[in-house]
């Protein structure tokens, strides 16, 4: 698992990942994506993350879960 610091912040859910890979405001270093996505804008968020320079990595449910505590009111997202 990456070395994280304080100055990293979180973005879960598909409509925070999209706007922050869209807007280029923040830094993106790594996109982390499950195995088992299936929704058909992954495909431009790895183009986009890694024209911007961002390490790619498709992980397991298990391990995303361990990296990102999700607030209750965006679990689903």
């Amino acid at each position: 698992m990456s070395q994280l610091n304080e100055k990293w912040h979180w973005l879960s859910g598909l409509h925070a990942v999209e706007e922050a890979l869209a807007g280029r405001s923040r830094r993106v270093k790594e996109l982390w994506l499950l195995h088992e996505n299936k929704d058909e804008r992954i495909g431009d968020f790895v183009k986009q993350a890694r024209s911007m320079g961002a390490k790619v990595r498709w992980v397991a449910r298990k391990e995303l879960d361990r990296a990102v505590i999700v607030e209750p009111d965006n679990a689903g997202a």
